[in-house]
């Protein structure tokens, strides 16, 4: 019993000191807004897994860096953000299109076939 004590001590006093680091990482700051961007820029343009790398940078500095007017870099990244999230709307859509046409549900078919 004396040791399962000793061990949840343990387990709460490491998880006290690992908060603030995991909060500290995501502050919106000069640092990280430049790490993020630099890992945006150098995978944009790049095949679908380093797009993927780019989309999660913008979306984390997005979410964590309020919205100004001169944040030429947030505004470029939501831009691009806009692209592949409409891109990813459209390949659903057309799968769900695909799969009403093999099911033969003509209502379904008519409905997303026709966006």
């Amino acid at each position: 019993m004396k040791r399962i004590i000793n061990l949840l001590a343990l387990a709460a006093a490491v998880a006290v000191f690992a908060v603030p680091a995991v909060a500290q990482s995501q502050e919106c700051n000069d640092e990280n807004k430049g790490a993020w961007y630099k890992t945006f820029f150098d995978n944009y343009k790049g095949d679908a897994a380093a797009q993927k790398v780019a989309y999660d940078a913008a979306k984390k500095y997005i979410d964590t860096c309020p919205d100004e007017a001169t944040d030429a870099q947030r505004k470029y990244m939501k831009k691009f953000m806009d692209l592949v999230d409409a891109n990813k709307k459209k390949g659903e859509t057309g799968k769900a299109c695909e799969d009403a046409i093999k099911a033969k549900n003509f209502v379904e078919e008519m409905r997303t076939c026709k966006e």
